[in-house]
């Protein structure tokens, strides 16, 4: 089995964001605690997987060195300022 493409990679990496998308607005729509009425699967499961198919796309980005690798420290200030950013415009 071939390794995919630096394209192939970033083609799945949207598609993952379009999932976590869709997932949003059905939450907004529906509530995080509707199912799928087929599957049984509720919004809030459904986006905890697809926020899970994001993050391991994501590092393969930075496997693959598309992008530099992010670290914890940075995660952690980039959230606080964030954060900080958001509640600045809900004021």
């Amino acid at each position: 089995m071939r390794e995919p493409t630096e394209q192939e990679i970033l083609d799945v990496l949207a598609e993952e964001c379009a999932e976590v998308i869709h997932v949003v607005s059905k939450i907004r729509r529906f509530g995080k605690h509707d199912c799928h009425p087929v599957t049984g699967e509720c919004n809030q499961s459904r986006l905890r997987e697809e926020i899970l198919d994001l993050l391991a796309m994501l590092r393969w980005v930075e496997m693959r060195e598309i992008m530099p690798p992010i670290n914890a420290v940075e995660v952690a200030r980039h959230v606080k300022t964030k954060h900080n950013n958001v509640r600045k415009y809900l004021k």
